[in-house]
């Protein structure tokens, strides 16, 4: 199923069926603000602003996984929070960045996965926490390096709030504290510089 109208409102929508059939939104510039549900299926944002302006929640469901891929790196608003509510492990919930470049999202939280790996020599930073809600992830944050393709993310926390990871980010870009207070009680597989505007907690 590919959707390429405008989608527009105060409502929210919510993307389900088949995963391997999977959905892709392809319409440009869309603005419904009462949030994006991606549940137990594959969405294909392949657009600016497909999700609209409203928060995203991936969960999974008794037909298996959700995923979004974002070939698009603007396809979630910047000020969003972004929810990854997964149980699932071995199929992998999650968001997955498959654009070359940066993302910004208003906040993370939740669990599951977050991974970029859009191909070779690619690399990229996610930022989290401009909107300045405090959240947790207790799930995984990675990037591609497998097979000498290097597609190398660098996660940074920016905003007035509180980042709890008691997940593990094991992006090979590490972590920039630009912002707010990180706290770590999971684990940080790469160097953590923390600038002159942010925290670091241990």
């Amino acid at each position: 199923l590919t959707l390429n109208g405008k989608i527009t409102g105060t409502g929210s929508a919510t993307f389900c069926g088949n995963h391997d059939a999977g959905i892709t939104v392809t319409g440009a510039g869309n603005d419904w603000s009462g949030g994006t549900l991606v549940n137990g299926t594959f969405l294909n944002a392949a657009a600016a602003s497909a999700l609209g302006t409203g928060p995203v929640v991936v969960t999974d469901a008794s037909g298996g996984a959700g995923r979004l891929y974002m070939t698009n790196l603007g396809a979630i608003n910047s000020t969003a929070s972004v929810a990854i509510l997964g149980v699932m492990v071995t199929d992998q919930t999650g968001i997955y960045i498959t654009a070359n470049g940066n993302v910004t999202w208003g906040s993370l939280e939740g669990n599951g996965r977050v991974w970029y790996g859009p191909g070779y020599g690619s690399p990229g930073t996610l930022s989290i926490g401009g909107n300045g809600n405090s959240t947790g992830f207790d799930g995984i944050i990675a990037d591609n390096i497998q097979a000498n393709i290097y597609s190398v993310l660098t996660l940074s926390k920016t905003g007035g709030g509180t980042f709890t990871l008691t997940g593990e980010a094991l992006n090979t870009g590490g972590v920039n504290v630009n912002g707010g207070t990180f706290v770590v009680n999971g684990k940080v597989s790469g160097q953590v510089t923390v600038n002159s505007s942010g925290a670091l907690t241990r």
